[in-house]
């Protein structure tokens, strides 16, 4: 059997494994997974993580496929993907339609959780969520929950829904091309999650200085690995064991950093509550809307 791994339509072949043995895993991660790095940069970390992580808990992979959410999602609801990295709305999402366990979840910059930020230019531009009206502000193409926690933000300050209110929204393909132009004034606002900025100002510290935030969001967790809540427990107890002890090593720390990541840390499906309640408030104000 070959094993490939998939960027949207592309499939590259990768080596063989073991033959005449049924593969435990068949792993999917979400472009919209990482959200601090390109969907490829994801792509090519994938395929060593996870067998590494299948290696080291003595399991087998058939294929490491990066696809876009809806796939992915259709994927695991089909019993053709058992191992998943999500996003955080990816996880929500799938929440309910299955039945899914959380094993580990990331820890960048040093932090499980992360916040959204709007953030403009400090010195002379606007001062509160109201002074964005008809301006331009900036998005990451893969940033879902940047996108709910915005609709959710203008309900809850009794404005028009963003595609009303804002003079333009300028979605990139990378955060750091949505907070150059908020730099360069080609834009007003940006909306990224603080551990994305954290990552840009290592290279840059002069961000911190030239950026402020005017609105900030509660902490959500970052999203999980997942695998089906059926999963025999003998599995998921070697396989959350072994992507919690990854940071503990040279090679796997070399793994977590294409991900920009320190470690993987165990997590459960209470982790989520938080989150699964603003997802509710969203769903509200969506209906509320209609």
């Amino acid at each position: 059997m070959k094993r490939t791994i998939a960027i949207a339509a592309l499939m590259l072949p990768l080596a063989g494994g073991a033959r005449g043995k049924q593969p435990d895993f068949t792993v999917g991660v979400s472009s919209h997974g990482s959200q601090w790095i390109d969907p490829h940069v994801a792509a090519a970390g994938a395929q060593p993580m996870f067998q590494i992580i299948a290696n080291r808990a003595g399991l087998t992979i058939s294929q490491v496929r990066v696809l876009e959410s809806k796939e992915l999602l259709k994927q695991l609801a089909a019993g053709k993907t058992n191992l998943a990295y999500l996003s955080s709305v990816d996880y929500l999402e799938a929440s309910e339609e299955m039945k899914l366990l959380p094993l580990a979840r990331p820890r960048v910059v040093g932090s499980d959780t992360y916040r959204l930020l709007l953030l403009v230019r400090r010195g002379g531009g606007p001062k509160r969520l109201q002074d964005l009206r008809g301006r331009k502000i900036g998005l990451q193409a893969h940033a879902l929950l940047g996108r709910v926690y915005l609709k959710v933000l203008m309900a809850r300050n009794k404005l028009p829904p963003p595609q009303r209110f804002f003079g333009e929204i300028r979605v990139r393909q990378k955060h750091q091309s949505a907070v150059l132009e908020v730099l360069l004034g080609e834009a007003d606002a940006v909306l990224i999650p603080d551990v994305v900025l954290e990552v840009m100002a290592q290279l840059n510290p002069q961000l911190k200085r030239k950026l402020v935030a005017i609105h900030a969001s509660r902490r959500f967790p970052q999203g999980p690995i997942v695998v089906p809540a059926s999963m025999p427990g003998d599995k998921v107890k070697r396989l959350r064991r072994v992507m919690t002890s990854l940071h503990k090593d040279p090679k796997g720390r070399q793994m977590l950093l294409t991900f920009h990541l320190n470690q993987l840390i165990p997590t459960k499906t209470a982790d989520y509550d938080d989150l699964k309640a603003f997802w509710r408030e969203y769903q509200n104000t969506m209906k509320q809307a209609k």
